[in-house]
């Protein structure tokens, strides 16, 4: 027989034989399918999706969601992240395992290649990435069930919860955090309640950066509000790109806030020293805090620990109304019933000073 022609039977034969293993391959894979119980959740934003009833391997596609994951005791079922994740100091302490998870998102994109290399039950991702048709079907070509995980208020935030214990099969916690939210919500409101209106501060409520602040609609603008703060950003013509919201200089100082909150290291001591800033009678009274931070900042718009966010803000800025809430046991009791984790007294100061509490973006793998 010619050479060229066996040479080429050998290559049909080959081709051949893979196309009947990748064919058995997806059959097994159908019928694995089929047999596996389900369940039905509604995302965020009101998919519903078919979702393993037992679900063992989870990818945290979104910060937040990876915080969630471990509140409700299933951390170590986390086996792919998002950078944020591996720069959070003390989940590190509280679950080590996530810095051995790989990292399957960065510039805002998945990367499908590391995903599918953990195989995860489900894969848990924030709006911009649910939304987008490109990321959509990197997800959908592979047969990964995808939830949608967002929230712009408390009780999005605390219906995210919910659905996060359903995934996961520990709904009694996720109640029993979204129950310890309404205690401390009223808590705070019956002392806010009486607070004579004038003596309430005006508050100008920095996230991130100086002049990105909270929307009217933004949980950041809820929050402060409870905790008995006149959000001052509610009175300023704020320029939107994508989910940020951001003012200027001039309407700060118009406003002028007589407490300024922030929730990035540096930005606190940035608005003391610069001239521009001086006028403004927070800087004046030294009234500028800078929030704490545990697992994530105090407070911020993915924060799931905004539910110690008021009463530390009550208590710092009306001490004198609030004298029986004790912000130090509040803290050390949330992290014990919800995370399992004893914070120290060196832990629970450093937390508390908001200080060095993250890694870089440089400092993780």
């Amino acid at each position: 027989m010619n050479f060229f022609i066996l040479k080429k039977y050998k290559i049909v034969s080959i081709i051949l034989i893979l196309i009947i293993t990748i064919t058995g391959c997806s059959q097994v894979n159908h019928d694995k399918n089929k047999d596996i119980e389900t369940h039905i959740i509604v995302d965020s934003i009101g998919r519903s999706v078919e979702v393993p009833t037992n679900v063992e391997r989870i990818a945290c596609m979104y910060t937040v969601s990876g915080h969630i994951v471990t509140m409700l005791g299933e951390g170590d079922k986390i086996v792919a992240v998002t950078n944020g994740l591996k720069r959070d100091k003390l989940l590190h302490k509280i679950n080590p395992s996530i810095l051995d998870t790989v990292t399957a998102k960065s510039s805002g994109s998945i990367n499908i290649e590391e995903l599918i290399k953990v195989n995860p039950d489900i894969v848990l991702v924030d709006r911009v990435i649910g939304t987008n048709q490109k990321e959509k079907e990197k997800l959908e070509k592979f047969n990964i069930p995808y939830l949608i995980v967002d929230f712009h208020s408390i009780e999005e935030q605390q219906y995210l919860v919910e659905m996060i214990g359903k995934v996961v099969g520990n709904e009694e916690k996720a109640t029993e955090f979204n129950n310890f939210y309404d205690e401390i919500i009223n808590s705070v409101r019956n002392i806010t309640n009486t607070i004579p209106d004038e003596k309430k501060f005006k508050v100008y409520h920095s996230v991130n950066e100086v002049l990105r602040t909270d929307s009217s609609d933004s949980l950041g603008m809820e929050w402060t509000t409870i905790a008995g703060c006149k959000n001052i950003s509610k009175d300023m013509n704020l320029e939107a790109e994508a989910d940020d919201y951001y003012t200027n200089v001039e309407q700060i100082l118009l406003l002028n806030p007589e407490v300024i909150l922030v929730n990035e290291q540096g930005v606190d001591e940035y608005i003391k020293t610069q001239p521009m800033f001086s006028p403004i009678d927070a800087v004046v009274n030294d009234r500028i805090y800078l929030l704490p931070v545990g697992i994530s900042r105090w407070g911020h718009t993915t924060s799931i620990e905004t539910v110690l966010a008021i009463p530390y803000t009550v208590k710092k800025l009306y001490p004198d109304y609030a004298e029986n809430i004790d912000v130090e046991k509040i803290t050390k009791d949330f992290y014990q019933n919800f995370f399992n984790y004893s914070l120290s007294e060196d832990e629970l100061n450093h937390l508390m000073s908001g200080k060095d509490m993250r890694l870089g973006k440089d400092e993780t793998n």
